[in-house]
């Protein structure tokens, strides 16, 4: 996921429960006959990243007897999650998979749900407080940190660097950006890091800021962007002004049309998570969690999912493919 919305005070829900106690929750379940039902639920259901974690879900899933509810709200809006997850936990399911689209307003249905005996896990997001049983996402701290390194080798260790991202107060991109800066300015004394410019979801503006930096800076070399907006209002601005290719175009994330970019020379690299990583490994522990119960599960609560660098060069390796965010599931 790229984007996280403010927290909305005073959002509540009301769940059915059960009468299960909160004991419940942390001793093992016995199996179903027709086996476990997990819910999950998200915002922005069709993003690909989303439809690429569900083809790694339902293989997990099958592998386990597990029954997925796979459901989610079209809108970004945690409100309208909310609703969604009220009607999967009217479902009563054994256990649930989150993704916190905000990460307060999620704590006290995600306390609720546990205390009546529904385990949940929390993936490509995180809550305020651990108030679920554990956290899978990527590291977007350390993803940046080793953006940085290879940047600083596309560039040969010189030059300015500019960081588009969307707007002040966003956690998930500011992580994206502040890792990446950190190690420029702790390593890298030769290669000149400019202001950070937030530019939302506008590719229109970040072409601006990628033309006036280009006339203000003229030894540019890279330009880093945290969502895809950014990086296609960047690559516009380049290909315009007959840079492209001179400056490198760094973007986050892996969907289908990053990827084509990247091989079309638009992009240079791509940050790119590991939806399918996340997806087996949500299931692997959800499953561990109802049948071993909370104490002999021994989860541990954060687990980072895996990243990459990708290139022109490695694009089409066979690693590369669980990277790339593909609705296709083969």
């Amino acid at each position: 996921m790229s984007l996280r919305h403010p927290t909305i005070a005073g959002l509540t829900i009301a769940f059915c429960a059960g009468a299960s106690s909160m004991l419940a929750a942390q001793e093992a379940k016995p199996e179903p006959k027709g086996g476990y039902t997990v819910g999950f639920v998200s915002a922005a259901i069709g993003l690909p990243f989303y439809q690429a974690m569900k083809c790694a879900a339902d293989k997990a899933a099958g592998a386990h007897n597990i029954n997925l509810i796979w459901q989610g709200s079209q809108s970004i809006a945690p409100r309208d999650e909310m609703q969604v997850l009220e009607a999967v936990a009217a479902q009563k399911p054994d256990g649930i998979i989150l993704v916190p689209w905000d990460s307060t307003a999620f704590v006290a249905p995600t306390r609720k749900l546990i205390e009546g005996g529904t385990p949940v896990i929390t993936v490509d997001g995180s809550l305020v407080e651990p108030a679920d049983l554990q956290n899978i996402r990527t590291s977007n701290l350390d993803a940046g940190k080793q953006a940085a390194r290879d940047v600083a080798q596309l560039i040969g260790h010189k030059g300015s660097v500019l960081i588009l991202t969307a707007a002040p107060g966003n956690a998930v991109q500011n992580e994206r950006w502040t890792g990446f800066k950190q190690v420029l300015d702790t390593h890298y004394k030769d290669i000149k890091l400019l202001d950070v410019q937030y530019v939302g979801s506008d590719a229109g503006k970040a072409a601006a800021v990628t033309s006036a930096s280009l006339v203000a800076n003229a030894d540019l070399a890279a330009i880093y962007t945290t969502q895809d907006a950014g990086a296609e209002g960047a690559a516009n601005a380049l290909r315009a002004a007959g840079k492209r290719g001179q400056v490198r175009v760094i973007a986050y994330d892996a969907t289908l049309r990053q990827v084509e970019l990247l091989k079309a020379g638009e992009f240079d690299a791509l940050v790119a998570q590991s939806p399918r990583d996340i997806g087996t490994q949500m299931i692997e522990s959800i499953y561990k969690e109802l049948k071993d119960g909370k104490e002999k599960a021994a989860l541990p609560y954060q687990v980072h999912a895996k990243f990459k660098f990708l290139t022109r060069e490695n694009v089409n390796t066979e690693d590369s493919k669980g990277y790339i965010y593909s609705p296709d599931c083969k």
